[in-house]
């Protein structure tokens, strides 16, 4: 089954803020050169869960 528009625009969204965070934290403990990469989020049609 195919994603919806509104499915497709919230797993984009979704897919920034993880690696962003992601690399945050890892940066502000860990790793100063560092790139975090999140290849594919998936929504259900209800948006309950990613």
């Amino acid at each position: 089954m195919e994603e919806s528009n509104r499915q497709k625009k919230i797993s984009g969204i979704l897919q920034e803020d993880i690696s962003s965070v992601i690399q945050d934290y890892l940066r502000k403990n860990t790793v100063k050169n560092l790139l975090v990469s999140v290849t594919k989020v998936t929504v259900t049609p209800d948006l309950g869960y990613a």
